[in-house]
C-alpha cells in the first residue's frame, strides 16, 4: 500500500531524502523493534542529473545538486515507495555505478542503537535515583510521558552517539505488553510516571509554610513586600473559615489587632496591602463559629478603642504581645469608615463590604444599634448617628455602584433596627435620595435591587409613601418594570403594592403605570403574579379615576386568566416545601384577583354609576366568569367564597340575564347554585355560633377570631339576599330547587332562627323566608305553615316570642309580615 508524502518543510525529518542533513540534537521517531532484526532493503534512488534539484523549488530546494540518496531507516517505509518497482517513485532510477551500499547505513543505524541502549543501561544502574512513588489516586502514565521525563531528569537529549540523538532511535526499553488494568504496569514505568506527577505540582504547595509569628512579624514591618507575602499566606485561610481552628486564642487576637493596625493612615501606605488586609478581616467574620471567637476579638477590640474597657482587662482573652495605641469614640468603625471614604482608592468597597457586615452583624446590632437592647446613657447614641450620616452623606457623592449598594443596606438594616435611626434619615432626606438612584442608576440591577428593598421597608411609615408619591416615585418604579431581573420587579412590586392605597396617588395620572402592571399578570413567576395583583387591588381600591383606568385595560378578563391558570404553578415546585410555599402564594393570588373585582363593582358613594355597570357587564360576557364564581363558592376557602357570592350578586342585580348561565351548572359535587348557597349558610351559621362562644371564653387577643366571625356573618346575609334575588327575578327552576330543598333536604329555615343570630343576619335570613314563601305558588300551597310545621314551630307563639325579643325595626317588621301571611294561611298547619 502506498503512503502519499506531503512535500512541504514540514515533513518527518528522518525521511531518506534529507538524512545528509541530519541534525543529532533533534530527536527522531524513527525505531527497531529488534537490533537483530533484518532490514527490508529500499532500491537506490538519486536525484537525475539532468534536473538540478536546487532549480526544482519547493522542498527539495535546500539539496544540492546530484546529491546520493540514502534508504530509509529500518522498520519504516519510505514515502513514496514500496516493494513492487519504481512505478511508485516520483524520481527516476540511479544508475548503478553511483548507488551506495545501503548495508553500510543500517549497519551505522544498528550499531547507535546498541551504544545508546549500553549507555542508558549503564546510566539507570549506577547514576539514577528512583523518584518518590506516585500519588495512588493518579494512574500511571503512558510511554510518551515515561520517555519524556527520563528526558527531562536525565538530560539525556543532550549527548549524542554515533552521530545521532540518543532518543532518536531505538525505544526498547519501554517496548511492554500492556495489561488491561494500567495498575498493573511494570514497576520502573509506575516510578517514572510518579516523578512525572510530583514535577506536574504546585509549587507553591511544597515552599515553607510560615509561622504565625512570622506572619505577625512581616504584618509589623515597614516593607509592602513583607506585608503582601503574610497576606497571601492568610488569604487562603481566611476563605476557607479555617483562622479560628487553626490559630489559638492567643495567636488569633495579636493577629487581627496587627491587622488593624495596618489600617490606620500613614504615610506612602500600599493600596494592595490595605485592600488584602480589609479582605482578610471581612473573611475573618463572615461566617461565624460557634465559639464565635473572631466576633468577641472584634468587640473587645472595638470596646477598648472606645475606651470603655482598659487594655489589661482586654488581655485576658488574649496575651499582651500587641497592643492598639489609637483612641476613637466610634472604636473599630471609625478605622473602617475612615477607609471606606476613600471614593478613589482600591479598597474601597472590600472597606464598605467590611463595614456593612459588621453593622448587619447580630451581635453588633444588639450591642450598638437595636433600640430593643438599648439603655439609657450606654453612650452609643453618637455611634449610630455617626454611622448613619456617614452612610447617607456618602449616598450624595460620587461612589461606584457597589458601595452605594452596601450604604443603602447599611441604612435599611439600621432603620428597621432604631426608630430613631428611621427618623434621623427621614430627616437627612433619605427618601429622595432613594429616588434619585432609581432614576440614575438603571443599569445596576444590585443597587436598584437594594434601592428597592430599603424603600419598602420606609413605606412602612405612610409619610414616606406619600412624600415618595409626590416627588414622582410610582410613576419611576413602574417605568423600571419591564427590567429582566426578577427579584427587582420582586421589589418594585412590593414598593408600589405598600403605596397604591394611598390619597396622594389620586393626584397623578396612574394609566401607564397601571398598563405596566396589568402586563405583569401574564407571568410564569407566581411572586410577580402574586405581588401584581396586591398592586391592583390597592390602586383601584378609594379611586374612581384608577377604577376607569383599570376597566380600559381590561383587568376583569385579565383576573379570570390568572384565577383560571394558577394551579399551573405548582408544577414548579421540585420539593414538598417548596409546594407548600407555591399553595400560599396561589392562595393569595386567589384572593387579590377577587378584591380586585370586588373593588371595581363595588358602589359607594364617590364612585361612578358607569364604571360600576361597565365592570358588572365585562364579568357577566367573560366565558369563565360563571364556572370560576360556582368552583369558589364550592370549594373556595372562608374569604373568598364571600368575595365571590358578593360579586355574584352585584352582577346579577345589575345584569339578570346573567343568572341563567347557572340553571344548568353543576360544581364540582354536582350540585347546582340554589343548593350550594343553602348549604354555605347552614355552615356558616354552625360557624358562626361556635366562633362566638369562643369569643366569650377567650381572655386573650380576639381579632383572629373576630375576623373569621364577619366572614361567617357575610356569607350568610349575601348567600341570603342573592337566593332571594334567584328565586323572585331569575329562571323559575330556581325557585323550585330552593322549596325542593327546604322541604326535603333537611334544609329547613326555621331550624337556625334562635337568639343567637345577630341582628343583621336575622334580618337578612327573615325577609329570605317571607318573599320566597309570599309568592303566588308559595301561597297556594300554604310553604310557610309547612316549614313552621317541620320544624315544629307553632307559628304564633314562636313568632311573638321573637317579636318580643328582637327590638330590631327591622325585624319586627318582618316579623309583623310573617305573622300577618301566616294568619292568612290557617291558625294551624
Amino acid at each position: 500500500m502506498e503512503v502519499e508524502y506531503a512535500d512541504n518543510v514540514n515533513s518527518n525529518p528522518c525521511t531518506p531524502q534529507r538524512a545528509q542533513l541530519f541534525d543529532p540534537t533533534q530527536p527522531s521517531t524513527s525505531g527497531m523493534s529488534s537490533t537483530t532484526s533484518t532490514p527490508r532493503m529500499m532500491p537506490n534512488r538519486v536525484i537525475d542529473p539532468e534536473t538540478p534539484v536546487a532549480n526544482q523549488g519547493g522542498f527539495y530546494a535546500h539539496f544540492p545538486p546530484n546529491s546520493s540518496y540514502m534508504p530509509g531507516t529500518p522498520n519504516r517505509t519510505s514515502s513514496r515507495m514500496s516493494n513492487n518497482g519504481i512505478a511508485s517513485s516520483p524520481f527516476r532510477p540511479q544508475p548503478q555505478n553511483m548507488a551506495v551500499p545501503a548495508n553500510e547505513r543500517v549497519q551505522q543505524l544498528r550499531e547507535a542503537a546498541i551504544g545508546k541502549q549500553n549507555y542508558m543501561q549503564q546510566w539507570m544502574g549506577s547514576g539514577y535515583n528512583m523518584p518518590s512513588p506516585q500519588h495512588s489516586n493518579r494512574p500511571p502514565s503512558m510511554m510518551g510521558s515515561t520517555i519524556s521525563t527520563m528526558s527531562h531528569m536525565s538530560d539525556l537529549s543532550r549527548f549524542s552517539i554515533g552521530g545521532m540523538s540518543t532518543l532518536s532511535v531505538n525505544t526498547e526499553i519501554a517496548n511492554y505488553s500492556w495489561p488491561q488494568n494500567p495498575h498493573q504496569a511494570p514497576h520502573i514505568l509506575s516510578k517514572v510516571s510518579g516523578s512525572s506527577s510530583v514535577e506536574n505540582q504546585d509549587p507553591m504547595k511544597q515552599r515553607r509554610r510560615m509561622s504565625i509569628n512570622e506572619i505577625i512579624m512581616n504584618l509589623r514591618s515597614s516593607d509592602s513586600m513583607n506585608k503582601m507575602l503574610s497576606l497571601r499566606e492568610l488569604i487562603p485561610a481566611a476563605e476557607q473559615n479555617q483562622l479560628e481552628m487553626s490559630l489559638k486564642k492567643t495567636d488569633l487576637r495579636d493577629l487581627i489587632y496587627t491587622l488593624f493596625e495596618n489600617l490606620l493612615p500613614r504615610e506612602n501606605e500600599d493600596e494592595k496591602v490595605v485592600e488584602a488586609t480589609l479582605y482578610v478581616l471581612y473573611h475573618a467574620v463572615l461566617y461565624p463559629s460557634k465559639t464565635r471567637i473572631c466576633l468577641k476579638i472584634f468587640d473587645t477590640l472595638n470596646l477598648e478603642i472606645m475606651g470603655r474597657i482598659s487594655r489589661e482587662k482586654s488581655g485576658e482573652i488574649g496575651s499582651q504581645n500587641v497592643e492598639f495605641r489609637f483612641e476613637n469614640p466610634n472604636g473599630i468603625f471609625s478605622i473602617i469608615m475612615y477607609r471606606a471614604s476613600q471614593m478613589e482608592s482600591r479598597y474601597c468597597t472590600k472597606a464598605w463590604m467590611l463595614l456593612t457586615h459588621l453593622l448587619c452583624n447580630t451581635s453588633f446590632k444588639r450591642r450598638f444599634i437595636a433600640a430593643k437592647y438599648a439603655r439609657p446613657g450606654d453612650g452609643n447614641k453618637p455611634l449610630r448617628d455617626e454611622v448613619t450620616r456617614f452612610a447617607v452623606e456618602s449616598l450624595k457623592k460620587d461612589l461606584k455602584s457597589k458601595p452605594k449598594g452596601f450604604a443603602v443596606s447599611i441604612i435599611r438594616n439600621l432603620s428597621q433596627a432604631n426608630p430613631e435611626i428611621l427618623q434621623l434619615a427621614m430627616s437627612l432626606d433619605v427618601v429622595k435620595i432613594f429616588l434619585n438612584i432609581m432614576k440614575e442608576e438603571t443599569i445596576h440591577e444590585d443597587l436598584l435591587w437594594s434601592t428597592a428593598l430599603a424603600l419598602s421597608s420606609f413605606f412602612s411609615d405612610s409619610r414616606n409613601g406619600e412624600y415618595f408619591i409626590r416627588l414622582g416615585g410610582a410613576q419611576i418604579v413602574c417605568g423600571l418594570l419591564s427590567h429582566g431581573s426578577s427579584r427587582l420587579l420582586h421589589e418594585l412590586l412590593a414598593c408600589m403594592a405598600k403605596v397604591a392605597d394611598l390619597p396622594a396617588i389620586k393626584e397623578h395620572n396612574m394609566a401607564e403605570p397601571i398598563h405596566s402592571v396589568v402586563q405583569l399578570l401574564g407571568s410564569f413567576d407566581p411572586t410577580i403574579v402574586e405581588r401584581s395583583t396586591a398592586v391592583l387591588m390597592n390602586i383601584g381600591l378609594h379611586n374612581k379615576s384608577n377604577k376607569a383606568i383599570l376597566l380600559q385595560c381590561g383587568v376583569t378578563n385579565h383576573v379570570f386568566a390568572v384565577l383560571r391558570m394558577s394551579d399551573q404553578y405548582l408544577q414548579l415546585a421540585t420539593n414538598p416545601q417548596q409546594c407548600e410555599a407555591i399553595r400560599i402564594q396561589i392562595g393569595n393570588i386567589y384572593e387579590n384577583c377577587l378584591r380586585i373585582l370586588n373593588n371595581v363593582t363595588i358602589m359607594s358613594q364617590s364612585d361612578s354609576r358607569e364604571v360600576y355597570t361597565e365592570a358588572c357587564k365585562m364579568i357577566s360576557i367573560n366565558v369563565d366568569s360563571a364556572a370560576t364564581f360556582l368552583n369558589f363558592i364550592c370549594i373556595g376557602k372562608r374569604y373568598c367564597r364571600k368575595l365571590a357570592i358578593t360579586i355574584l350578586k352585584r352582577v346579577i342585580e345589575i345584569i339578570p340575564s346573567y343568572a341563567e348561565r347557572f340553571v344548568d351548572l353543576h360544581a364540582t359535587t354536582n350540585e347546582r347554585l340554589p343548593m350550594l348557597l343553602l348549604k354555605r349558610i347552614w355552615e356558616s351559621l354552625k360557624q358562626w355560633r361556635q366562633l362566638s362562644k369562643e369569643l366569650m371564653m377567650n381572655s386573650g387577643p380576639s381579632a383572629e377570631i373576630e375576623k373569621k366571625r364577619k366572614d361567617h356573618e357575610g356569607i350568610v346575609s349575601r348567600s341570603s339576599c342573592l337566593l332571594r334575588t334567584l328565586c323572585l327575578t331569575s329562571n323559575p327552576r330556581f325557585m323550585k330547587d330552593v322549596k325542593d330543598a327546604m322541604l326535603n333536604a333537611g334544609a329547613n329555615p326555621f331550624l337556625f332562627l334562635s337568639h343567637e343570630i345577630n341582628d343583621p343576619m336575622l334580618s337578612d335570613w327573615l325577609n329570605f323566608i317571607w318573599e320566597v314563601c309570599n309568592t303566588q305558588e308559595s301561597l297556594t300551597e300554604k310553604l310557610l305553615l309547612k316549614l313552621m310545621a317541620a320544624a315544629n314551630l307553632h307559628h304564633s307563639s314562636f313568632l311573638h316570642e321573637l317579636h318580643e325579643r328582637r327590638p330590631n325595626p327591622m325585624i319586627r317588621t318582618a316579623i309583623r309580615n310573617m305573622i300577618q301571611l301566616a294568619d292568612q294561611q290557617g291558625t294551624t298547619p
